[in-house]
């Protein structure tokens, strides 16, 4: 009798822990107000394509005080491409925005990527508003809005952060016939992993990193960068903060195809 209340005791108590920690997820669309730990905002004829323009938007509200940041993770997102000469994003557009936070602006083809926009000092909603103007575009889109909490957040700054010892990275829009997006002025950071202190970075082949020449003062236009390559991180034990990849580290890569940077 008394393994059996024992048993019955223990179970309980496993499934009222697997119950805690099972995270509800939601799907929403235009016109949602959002307050969930995990979202999925699709377009409206998700999966099917939309073509209509249209202004869809949502409304993101922490669910706890402690949520320090937002993670997007852009499982399909097919936006009409920015404009040719100034890479503007002028007929379709991803705006996020919050009252006291920077604004975030995409368009084009970035399915697989991933953004972290901050939030720890905001208690009023964020939006994102998909702005679509062309009804001769086929638009649709999938993202995973995860709410997470200071003590499993990015390092304060880094729009985008990379974990494991490889994988590649690549600037928003890069495909076959991608354009540059302008005003993409953020950091890429890298976890640094047990046991190791450095990163190789190397282009995944020969057409995947260019820089145009800068636009000068008068003229119209946008300076391109385009960018996909491997990194690696190699073995060897030292203290430090996460590698960050800035622009000016990206221009050393267009004359070498190894880089090695340290920590």
């Amino acid at each position: 009798m008394s393994i059996g209340i024992c048993a019955d005791v223990r179970l309980n108590k496993i499934e009222r822990s697997l119950t805690m920690h099972v995270v509800p997820t939601v799907t929403a669309t235009c016109g949602t107000d959002i307050a969930n730990n995990i979202t999925y905002f699709v377009s409206p004829l998700f999966p099917a394509l939309s073509r209509d323009a249209a202004v869809c938007s949502v409304k993101i509200q922490k669910v706890d005080p402690s949520v320090s940041q937002l993670r997007l993770d852009f499982i399909h997102f097919n936006l009409g491409q920015p404009n040719r000469r100034t890479g503007v994003c002028d007929s379709d557009v991803f705006i996020m925005s919050g009252p006291a936070t920077e604004q975030l602006k995409l368009c084009g083809q970035n399915s697989g990527q991933h953004v972290y926009y901050d939030v720890e000092n905001v208690k009023d909603p964020v939006s994102i508003v998909m702005n679509l103007t062309d009804n001769n575009l086929f638009r649709m889109w999938e993202i995973k809005i995860t709410q997470i909490e200071f003590s499993e957040r990015a390092p304060a700054g880094c729009r985008q952060y990379y974990q494991g010892n490889s994988g590649i990275i690549q600037t928003m829009n890069f495909a076959v016939n991608g354009r540059h997006l302008a005003d993409q002025d953020y950091t890429i950071c890298m976890r640094q992993e047990e046991g190791m202190c450095s990163i190789a970075y190397e282009p995944c082949d020969e057409n995947s990193f260019k820089i145009g020449p800068p636009v000068l003062s008068g003229e119209n236009g946008v300076s391109m960068l385009k960018l996909r390559c491997r990194y690696f991180v190699l073995v060897t034990k030292m203290n430090g903060a996460p590698t960050q990849m800035l622009g000016q580290e990206m221009v050393q890569w267009e004359t070498a195809e190894t880089v090695m940077t340290r920590l």
